[in-house]
């Protein structure tokens, strides 16, 4: 006897879960469930897994954890349409290898709990099917349905509207060699359903059943993937916080109830998780989290979630979310902004009015990036939020040529580079030798700033600012500049800026972007630029036209003389507004 595992669906219903990863590799209780079926069958049985191409480098770094001889056997399909389908890749399976001996059919997103073993004790020489009484006969709709007397399987029904009992098929099935003619013919028409063939195999030859009363679960949505989560054995202590592997918890006021799988590399902190399977690299703050998936290197700040897939890299901050509603929760800037400003989702409101904003996507931003096609599910990078004042300070605003806008930058990588800005230079003042500068200040998040001064892609100085929350930075005249949100936040910046220029972008967009790049494995050099070092730096806070002690806005509009700078860059010296921490070299 072979076996044969079934592990080359796409899983749309669990997408987004499954849109990068098998099904099969799912884990339930930290093991993948196909490494739970290959457990189940005996040492004697040569294994093979049919999956398709799509996952063939994960399926290789899987079989590496296997300890017996596994053979896999991959599909050259891209997508559901266009896939064999479980009765088509078994009558491949039969047909290419020559099989002369019985097979033993698996699905691989099953988990069940009954020996296979006992099982094929149960085999006489005819196809043998594995049933579950899944008692509902509304939830017998979804599956291949059985009516069985004396172990044998008198009517087979495939999702039926009005089932004839709640006995449903497994896909645990033993076929002897003696029906291989009939899957040949049978598939010349149909290749996609296995109950179909099971439904004319009952009917052109004789099937008996293995009815289990052994939990038995279909990974095929997200109810049956949280279900079988729930009731699966403990494999791991899971009974106090200390003994999770892996996983950092901090702060005083984590709670775990029910049946929790952490992943390594989870951080979590003051949060209660109730029933989830929280996969590698996630951190979870100040939330509550209850039923859900929560796929690798996810960031959850200041939320309520229930009932949820969280989508692998996703960044989820203020919200209340679950089957019905996703409420964003209002936050207020007022303190750390110096303006009366509260941010809802990505929305910003002054008072009570909602301002306007003008958008970078990630369409917009594919030209000054290191790959242009790197792969990215974040579409709007950043929102600008020009001009924001109070009423009463628009005259005097105005009258000295000076603007205030609020930026916000989403979190996350593109490809392995961090969001950023696109990167701007500003013109030379006119009847001046020096271009306009700019001051930042972070409101919310942790930022690099790029400041760099390039002529025809040969770097005469690059320079990076670290900004955290209350941090101003002064771009001095001359220098090109980037912004980049290397935090697990939304970077909430403001900037003020003379208002009588357009800021120019050719230089930015000829080179692809800055000098360097920021990646999750540090800074690399853009290979169309010369560049032989590059310095750190931090803002000098003593600096005179630097004021440390308020939020940007209320110093403007306290002291708007202080910020002239801004509008008589040639009148200023910037030389002291960056304070030199290190010089690191290009190898």
């Amino acid at each position: 006897m072979k076996a044969l595992i079934l592990a080359g669906g796409y899983a749309t219903r669990l997408w987004p879960l499954t849109k990068e990863k098998a099904k099969p590799l799912l884990l339930v209780n930290g093991k993948p469930l196909v490494t739970h079926v290959i457990d189940k069958i005996p040492a004697d049985i040569e294994i093979y897994v049919a999956t398709n191409i799509t996952f063939k480098k994960d399926f290789l770094k899987w079989k590496k954890t296997i300890k017996r001889p596994i053979n896999l056997v991959f599909e050259e399909t891209s997508s559901d349409t266009n896939k064999l389908g479980a009765i088509g890749a078994i009558a491949s399976f039969v047909k290419e290898n020559n099989l002369t001996e019985e097979l033993l059919v698996i699905g691989g997103d099953n988990y069940f709990k009954f020996d296979v073993q006992d099982f094929l004790s149960n085999y006489n020489g005819k196809t043998l099917i594995g049933a579950y009484d899944i008692g509902d006969l509304k939830e017998a709709k979804k599956f291949g349905v059985l009516s069985v007397k004396d172990n044998k399987v008198i009517e087979f029904q495939e999702k039926p509207k009005n089932p004839k009992s709640t006995l449903v098929n497994t896909l645990c099935c033993v076929f002897p060699t003696n029906i291989y003619p009939l899957l040949f013919d049978f598939v010349k028409i149909h290749t996609d359903n296995q109950g179909s063939f099971i439904e004319h195999l009952v009917k052109e030859t004789d099937v008996e059943a293995y009815v289990t009363a052994e939990d038995w679960f279909d990974i095929g949505s997200f109810d049956g993937y949280m279900e079988a989560h729930k009731r699966a054995p403990k494999e791991r202590n899971h009974d106090e916080v200390s003994k999770f592997y892996g996983v950092d918890f901090w702060g005083e006021g984590n709670v775990i109830k029910g049946n929790v799988f952490f992943d390594q590399g989870a951080a979590i902190k003051d949060s209660t998780i109730e029933n989830c399977i929280i996969f590698s690299d996630c951190k979870i703050e100040d939330s509550v989290i209850k039923n859900c998936i929560i796929d690798e290197g996810a960031y959850i700040n200041n939320a309520k979630i229930t009932g949820q897939i969280i989508e692998k890299g996703s960044h989820i901050t203020d919200v209340i979310m679950n089957k019905e509603k996703k409420i964003h929760l209002g936050r207020d800037l007022a303190k750390d902004s110096g303006l009366p400003i509260k941010i809802q989702g990505s929305d910003l409101y002054l008072g009570n009015k909602k301002l306007e904003y003008a958008t970078r996507s990630l369409e917009d931003a594919r030209p000054y990036l290191a790959k242009s096609k790197a792969l990215c599910k974040i579409e709007e990078l950043y929102r600008m939020f020009r001009d924001v004042y109070l009423q009463s300070d628009l005259e005097m605003l105005r009258k000295n040529n000076l603007r205030y806008d609020i930026t916000i930058i989403a979190p996350g990588l593109i490809g392995d580079e961090y969001v950023k800005t696109i990167g701007h230079y500003h013109p030379l003042k006119e009847g001046a030798a020096v271009s306009y500068p700019e001051i930042y200040e972070v409101i919310e998040g942790h930022a690099n700033f790029i400041l760099q001064k390039a002529e025809d892609g040969k770097v005469e100085d690059f320079i990076v600012v670290q900004g955290q929350a209350g941090d101003k930075v002064i771009i001095p005249p001359d220098y090109g500049h980037v912004t980049i949100n290397v935090g697990n936040t939304p970077l909430i910046m403001a900037n003020v800026t003379a208002d009588n220029f357009s800021s120019e972008y050719g230089d930015f967009k000829k080179l692809r972007g800055a000098a360097m790049y920021r990646t999750k494995e540090g800074w690399k050099a853009n290979p169309r630029y010369e560049i032989e070092n590059f310095k750190k730096a931090k803002p000098n806070l003593s600096f005179k036209y630097l004021d440390v002690d308020l939020p940007l806005y209320k110093s403007l509009i306290n002291d708007h003389a202080m910020y002239d700078y801004l509008v008589n860059p040639e009148k200023y010296s910037f030389k002291d507004a960056l304070e030199i921490t290190s010089t690191i070299k290009i190898s």
